[in-house]
């Protein structure tokens, strides 16, 4: 008996996996001091917003899990006859065709009305075969079968057999990195204004006067000199050790810094 297309093909996901391996390059989050995460479509750092960490995870989900390649992605698409831009487009491979658009929210909550009318309206303008509505962990995915029918469907469709829905592909799932957290972003504005000051002004050396110091810039920003000290260095340690900026607080970071520099004995002092 013939299988119906539009019912989910039960295939072996490992093999699935396997295969795609070799023929997909896998990619990874990037990011770099300055809160910047690397584009791979854009080919560039942009800034990070919380909606464009979700966006850029997202773009490495479609890459790694489900198949497709950078080359047939579009990013904050301008949609012709519109001023609207879709944040993820997918092109379907030779026919160049909208397959997939991808609504980015920063946010964890469950996909809204609001979210999908706004997806909505950018799957229709592209023309677009699915919607997919991306939050942290929170996806909401639909088939376009005709203008204005969305059909609500538990499945995305892989590259390599995309009028196929594999059901041992989970949807919802956490994104694979988090949006820096608050002290790491005031860690890196701290650094980033004294390394500016020293730049303008010179660096101070020992037994001299003039330059620009870490007590200048505690007076300028009304923080004490060891805060800025530590998160000076801390800002410093993270192009070093990507990880600490993954602590939920800096006090965790400068204990894991501490420990990777062989200085156990010096405790983190809450200034």
């Amino acid at each position: 008996m013939e299988r119906n297309k539009d019912q989910p093909e039960k295939v072996n996901f490992q093999e699935r996996q396997d295969e795609k391996a070799e023929t997909t390059k896998q990619i990874q989050i990037k990011v770099k001091r300055r809160d910047e995460i690397y584009s791979h479509i854009r080919k560039k750092f942009l800034n990070t917003t919380p909606e464009e960490w979700v966006r850029q995870n997202y773009v490495v989900i479609l890459v790694n899990k489900y198949g497709y390649d950078i080359e047939q992605m579009s990013e904050e698409y301008p949609i012709p006859g519109s001023d609207l831009k879709a944040d993820i487009v997918v092109w379907s491979k030779g026919k160049g065709k909208a397959f997939i658009v991808v609504e980015c929210k920063e946010d964890e909550s469950p996909v809204s009305g609001k979210d999908f009318e706004q997806g909505r309206k950018y799957a229709l303008l592209t023309k677009a075969e699915y919607l997919i509505i991306s939050k942290n962990g929170q996806i909401g995915v639909w088939r376009i079968r005709i203008p204005e029918v969305f059909e609500e469907i538990k499945y995305i469709p892989h590259a390599k057999f995309p009028d196929r829905l594999l059901p041992v592909i989970p949807v919802n799932e956490k994104l694979t990195s988090f949006v820096p957290k608050d002290w790491v972003r005031e860690s890196r504005k701290i650094y980033d204004f004294h390394t500016q000051k020293v730049k303008e002004k010179g660096k101070t050396k020992q037994g001299r006067s003039g330059g620009w110091t870490i007590k200048q810039t505690a007076t300028e920003l009304n923080l004490s000199d060891g805060t800025v000290s530590q998160s000076v260095q801390l800002a410093k340690a993270m192009e070093k050790y990507p990880d600490l900026q993954n602590y939920s607080s800096k006090q965790d970071a400068w204990r894991e810094y501490q420990k990777k520099e062989g200085k156990n004995q010096v405790e983190y002092e809450e200034l």
